[in-house]
């Protein structure tokens, strides 16, 4: 007999216990969705809306021209034109009862060049966005910057194509990075802070330099795709003085209080969070490994922008940096899976906490998992938010989704994923807002349009949405 797994027992428990399945959520908690400007934006036939100007644009382009396996062969301005189509995007998310919407301003559009002279029709063009949510009632959440930065800041082909890029700007292993993004921060919060008070500096710094820096496998690769641990440091190290010097421009020149809820700007980092567990759970080894894991790519960030203190060397000793930290109001859990880890040798002996390796996808033969391969596993979503939460800052849900392109288990991992958050809330951690990723299939960066995220799918040709059953599971949870 197949026995009923304790998470969806915990799920009957939390929400039959309210006539109301949103009873014990706060009256103001949020209920979103997400999306990204390069993942969404472009899409319309002639090609009006591309953007050229960013380093994912040449990366994308170059890897498929060239057939270099590093990338899918999708492009993105392929994609559902949300640029065009976003007050329809904004209707439907109206029509599931949402409350709020995460997405991007794409750098690249309002900063083409090095001038310093934005785009006056991007700026406006980004206006006119923003107005059209809060018409419809719904809270935006915006962040700087998702995964992709201007090319006259970083040439992302300077490792691959050193003949050519080698000399090319090299992005956050430079110090002009770091100032360009706080004065883009600070030009954000003096023409948008009238419309929105609520901000991400950064979203999942840690995934652009581990990606980035050492991830050298193909069919999945960010750029760089170099395999240099010195440079991961570096580059993770001058995000955080990013997200820190960006945190201070938002708070200096956002003083606008948009919504009347007597906060002018409140800012955080969103951070990619991964529920870490040995492979085997009496090995001491592995047990070490996942402790490891856990540091590196869930806390050593946080603890610099939410503690403020550093450890440079990733040696495990952290020093004060008041420079860093803290610099949040709040943090943002992006939560996707639960990972199994197992201990290696060090693999770079000057960095004692890079040795581990995931047991992924070998961990799908045995349990449910997503179109990524990921492992379905919602007490992790738990897991890391007793992570967040010991930080001491309010905790959003900015990110949960999962990749099923025929829709059979996006229903009932959102209800199991809203039940972990509900459990957290009445244990007493302090969270505001849950936003489903995503709410149309978008470009999956590496991975192309493959990667089914959606609660509404589009038509390559026509870009008609179609609404995924999993929706009208989600709008039931959070109306009545």
């Amino acid at each position: 007999m197949k026995k009923t797994p304790v998470y969806l027992l915990i799920t009957l428990i939390l929400f039959s216990s309210c006539s109301k399945k949103n009873k014990s959520f706060p009256e103001n908690f949020l209920w979103g969705v997400a999306v990204s400007a390069f993942q969404t934006e472009m899409g319309n036939r002639e090609g009006t809306n591309n953007d050229p100007n960013s380093d994912w644009w040449l990366w994308t382009h170059f890897n498929v021209e060239n057939n270099t396996g590093r990338v899918s062969k999708d492009l993105p301005e392929n994609g559902p034109n949300m640029y065009d189509l976003y007050e329809m995007d904004f209707d439907n998310a109206k029509s599931l009862g949402l409350n709020a919407f995460r997405l991007s301003i794409e750098w690249s559009r309002i900063f083409p060049d090095d001038s310093g002279i934005p785009v006056a029709k991007e700026v406006a063009h980004y206006h006119q966005v923003f107005q059209a949510l809060r018409e419809r009632g719904l809270k935006p959440l915006v962040t700087l910057h998702h995964f992709t930065t201007p090319l006259w800041l970083h040439d992302p082909l300077w490792f691959i194509d050193r003949a050519n890029h080698g000399n090319g700007p090299k992005g956050w292993l430079d110090d002009r990075t770091v100032h360009e993004f706080v004065k883009y921060a600070e030009f954000c919060a003096k023409e948008f802070g009238e419309e929105i008070d609520l901000w991400a500096t950064i979203n999942e710094p840690m995934v652009v330099s581990i990606g980035g820096y050492l991830n050298p496998l193909p069919g999945n690769a960010f750029p760089p795709n170099e395999l240099n641990p010195e440079h991961m440091v570096t580059a993770t190290i001058n995000l955080m003085k990013a997200h820190a010097g960006a945190y201070r421009a938002l708070k200096q020149y956002d003083n606008i209080d948009a919504d009347g809820d007597g906060i002018a700007s409140f800012v955080g980092i969103v951070q990619s969070m991964t529920d870490f567990a040995p492979l085997d759970e009496t090995d001491e080894d592995d047990k070490v490994a996942a402790e490891h894991a856990s540091y590196l790519l869930n806390k050593w960030f946080l603890n610099a922008v939410a503690r403020g203190v550093l450890d440079s060397n990733l040696d495990g000793e952290a020093e004060p940096s008041p420079e860093l930290g803290p610099t949040v109001d709040y943090i943002g859990v992006n939560y996707y899976t639960r990972m199994r880890v197992y201990k290696l040798a060090p693999i770079f002996p000057d960095y004692q906490f890079i040795d581990f390796l995931p047991s992924f996808p070998e961990d799908c033969e045995n349990n449910p998992c997503s179109d990524m391969d990921y492992m379905i596993y919602p007490p992790g979503l738990y897991n890391v938010l007793l992570i967040a939460s010991s930080y001491g800052f309010p905790l959003y849900i900015t990110e949960n989704g999962i990749a099923d392109a025929d829709d059979n288990q996006r229903p009932q991992f959102i209800r199991d994923h809203i039940a972990q958050v509900l459990r957290a809330i009445n244990d007493g951690m302090d969270i505001r807002g849950y936003f489903y990723w995503s709410l149309v299939d978008n470009f999956e960066w590496a991975l192309g349009f493959s990667k089914k995220f959606g609660l509404f799918s589009f038509d390559p040709a026509t870009k008609v949405r179609t609404m995924r059953p999993s929706a009208e599971v989600y709008s039931e949870i959070i109306g009545d």
